[in-house]
Parts: C-alpha cells; structure tokens; sequence
C-alpha cells in the first residue's frame, strides 16, 4: 500500500524519516541523500517565503539538472506556488512567459537579461539557505495546482497545461503498476533513474517525479553532443531506468555492436514522444534492451497506452494497449465512435487528467472537450484494444484528392540503410498549394538519386517528397523532440553533400 501524501514534496520527508541515507541525487561521485535533501527543501521554503513567493503564484525555472535545480523545484511546490519548467539551452520566450502569467523566473548565472524578472542561482546558492532553519510547507490539499507543464511545441507554440499534486501522484500510481514488470518506480525499491535531459520535457518530468516519489535515486546526466557518449554514461550505470526520445532511441541503435546488447544491464528503456517505427522497437528489443517499453501519452493525461516488452515482437506497429484506468476511443470529427481499424481522432478520459489548457481554447485537434481529452492524434484501435498511431491532425497533408500523414513517409525513407533520422512537412508555396520536403541526417554519404528511387520503388507518386534535404543534424526542441515548426518555416541550412539536394 502507497503512502497518501498532499503535496509532491511530501515524499522527501517520508523517505527521510524511513531511510535518510538513502541516495536522492547521485551527481558523479556526489550523492545528496533523502535525509539531506529534506532538509535543503525545507530550509528553501524558508527563502522563497521571505521573497514573497506563496501560495499560487506562477513561478518558472529554467536550470539545468543538477541538485540545486531539485531543490528549488521541491521547494516550490512545498510553499504551493505553481511552477513551470522551462528550458535552460534556449533564450527565454518571453511571450509564452506572460501568456502564461509567470510573474518570475529562476534561472542560470549567465542567463541573458530579460523584461521577466530572473532570479540567479549560482554555484553559492546554498550559502543562502544557511540562516534558514525548519520548513514553511502550504496547507492546502492535493487538488491544488502543482505546475502549469508545457507540451512540446513541436508542431506549433507550446500550450500550458494545469496539473494538480494529485494528479501527479495518481499517474505516479499508474506508473508503478505499468512497470512492475521490471521494478522501475516501485516503492522503496526503484533502480536508480538516469535523466538525460531537461525536465523542460513532460515525459522527463513526469517519470522524475515517480522516482523520487517510489525513493529512488536519480542521476543527471550532462547533455552530451555525441549520442555515443550518452550510450556509454547510461551503460556505466549498470541496472537503472532510462527515459528517452525517439531521436535518443534511434542513436542508440546507431551505436549499438552487431551482436549482442548496447545496454545489457538496464532494467528499463522508456521511450517516449514521437512515435518510433516498427522496425526500430523490434531492433531496440532485439540489439539495445530487451526491457524496452513505448509510452504514448500526453502532457493533458499522462500515460495513454503503453506497449510492454513482452508484447513487441508481436504488436510492434502500436503503441500497446490502455494503461490501467484509462479509457480510450477514436471518434470521427463529430465525436461518434469509428470500428476497429477506421483511423479518426484519439481521445482519452481518466483520474489523470489536468485541469485544462491555461490560457487557451480546447477544440476536437487539441484540448478537453465535453470530459475527454483530445491529444490530438489521428489513430485506429484493431480487435485486440492495440492503438496504432497514424500521426498529429494538425500535420495532414493534402495533395489534390488525396491525404495522408507524415510518418507513412518517413517510415520508408528510415528504412534506408544510409538515413539516421527523417522528418516530412507540407511547406505552403505562393499561389496556393503546398510542397511535400523530406529532411534527412544521413549515417554516410549517399547520392540524391538513390534516396529518391528508393522513395519511388515503394511509395506512389502522390506520396513521394517533392524535394530532399539532407542536415547534419536535425532541429531538435529542449525536449529531443523534432522541430517541426522550424523545418515549415525554413529557418535551415542544408550542409554540402556529394549529391545533395539543394536549399531547404
């Protein structure tokens, strides 16, 4: 039986009082243990009571992943203000920022000045927090607003959505039951969770806060620039439970030997975000961990489906089936339920669901509507209650009488042997219309030609890209998601191959 706690800081203090040397924050040979970090939380609450910070106020934070970063985060909730994780890498926008009425935010020493107020942490933080003694915890109960979380933005401007302490710990209770298979977030018996990027990232934020709830340990990683070096720091941790993105997903099979396992001791790999491919979570299954499981959810609900390891070799073109307490259909434009394997729109119901979109307006492609969510994927159910994605409403592609969606492309460009990475966008042209370009990260040099006849040996013409780019990398948001906005608009330089393809 799971302990019943108020506020997501609470847990802190129960694995304090049940086992204070237990590690919290393993940062290299440093470890800030739950007796510790109880005790820098509460000493925090003290200080951002003393600058006013309180009970619903909109605070942001934009840090790294370090200890203090936690603490602060903790701290926060604990006086009951409403935070928002933003991105410590990019400038802050400031226009989202006052869209959502954060009043101010808490960011890195070298953070550009901003018309927002900014609070610096520095690297003497906790010299601040020494003249504060006990704790200043909110009284008020867990349907209070905990945080206003960002969606990724990937395919426009990311939406705030309001979650509640209890909603968190209700997904949190989803969680242990969805991994019991392998341990990940069980309750004083977690594997350490490696974290290896912002917490700017829902699926990463979401999955910290079950660790730290389960009493786990957590290890931040440095955002590495070469996937190969995130695949050696994650092996070194031995049985641990990693998050990643589909684009982390995809490195790691890059770097993954011939034979055998990359990462043969971890006890979980948690994919999340775009959709992989079929192929890939077979290879990921079969080359990197056969502890791999493929979570789709969203910000607005958390966990939707989730496809378990024992189930991919046989279900691999879907994301599995609902997690425990969901309900989940797909509707056509008009809310009315489609058969198996019609493709319509997802939407979802359950406990874990948020408040609502903060400062914005629901509709059927995006939001709540009516008691059910609607994250905005186009998807089909099959016989067995497997959904299998198809791609975001808002990314339908029309090309004279014909539609479809992004992902049928790309899943035959990746199927290339020489592409790493592809993303497909309908780019408006002048006089109406819309051009189809296929962006690609190449793992070697290969000729346009052959990209564009293996587009034409598989695809029919209605369906192949109008052009090809080839980019070093591809334009990744905070959260390792792909920057599709950013491909729409042209913001690209494509770099000089042999047979490359011209402008983006």
């Amino acid at each position: 039986m799971l302990p019943t706690w108020e506020n997501l800081s609470d847990p802190i203090f129960t694995h304090a009082a049940e086992r204070p040397n237990q590690p919290a924050v393993v940062e290299g040979p440093t470890n800030l243990t739950y007796g510790a970090l109880a005790v820098l939380v509460g000493k925090a609450s003290l200080y951002l009571k003393s600058m006013g910070i309180g009970p619903g106020e909109r605070v942001g934070v934009a840090l790294t992943g370090r200890s203090d970063h936690f603490v602060l985060l903790f701290a926060l909730l604990r006086v009951g203000a409403q935070l928002t994780e933003l991105p410590a890498s990019e400038p802050l926008d400031v226009a989202l920022i006052q869209r959502l009425g954060i009043g101010r935010v808490f960011v890195e020493p070298n953070a550009a000045l901003s018309a927002i107020p900014l609070t610096r942490i520095d690297a003497n933080w906790r010299e601040e927090l020494v003249g504060f003694t006990g704790d200043a915890r909110h009284d008020a109960v867990g349907d209070a607003v905990a945080t206003i979380t960002l969606s990724s933005g990937s395919t426009g401007t990311p939406r705030g959505v309001a979650l509640t302490h209890r909603q968190l710990f209700e997904r949190y209770h989803v969680a242990v039951e969805i991994f019991a298979q392998t341990g990940a977030h069980a309750y004083g018996k977690a594997p350490p969770f490696v974290l290896a990027t912002s917490l700017s990232n829902y699926g990463f934020f979401r999955n910290f806060i079950c660790q730290i709830a389960s009493g786990g340990a957590v290890v931040p990683l440095p955002e590495y620039r070469h996937s190969i070096d995130l695949a050696f720091a994650v092996r070194n941790q031995g049985e641990a439970v990693l998050t990643a993105t589909a684009n982390m997903a995809r490195a790691f099979l890059a770097a993954a030997p011939t034979t055998g396992l990359l990462l043969p001791r971890l006890k979980a790999l948690i994919a999340i975000g775009q959709p992989l491919f079929a192929d890939e979570k077979r290879a990921l299954a079969k080359r990197v961990t056969p502890n791999f499981y493929d979570n789709y959810g969203a910000a607005g609900i958390g966990g939707i489906t989730c496809l378990k390891p024992h189930e991919v070799a046989a279900h691999a073109g879907s994301v599995g089936r609902p997690v425990p307490g969901m309900e989940v259909e797909v509707v056509d434009s008009h809310g009315a339920p489609l058969p198996a394997s019609a493709v319509g729109r997802v939407r979802c119901r359950s406990v874990t669901a948020a408040r609502g979109l903060v400062g914005e307006t629901s509709s059927r492609d995006e939001g709540f509507v009516d008691g059910w969510y609607y994250p905005g994927e186009l998807a089909s159910l099959d016989t067995e209650g497997y959904l299998h994605i198809a791609g975001r409403s808002v990314e339908l592609i029309k090309r004279g009488a014909s539609e479809f969606l992004p992902p049928e492309i790309e899943a035959v460009i990746t199927n290339h042997p020489a592409v790493l990475d592809a993303a497909v966008v309908a780019r408006p042209v002048a006089g109406g219309g819309e051009v189809v370009i296929a962006f690609v990260v190449l793992k070697h040099n290969v000729p346009q030609r052959e990209l564009i006849q293996h587009c034409a040996n598989r695809l029919p013409p209605d369906r192949r890209p109008d052009r090809i780019v080839v980019l070093d990398t591809m334009p990744k948001l905070s959260g390792g998601k792909t920057d599709r906005t950013r491909l729409k608009t042209g913001a690209l330089r494509p770099i000089a191959r042999p047979g490359g393809s011209g402008r983006a």
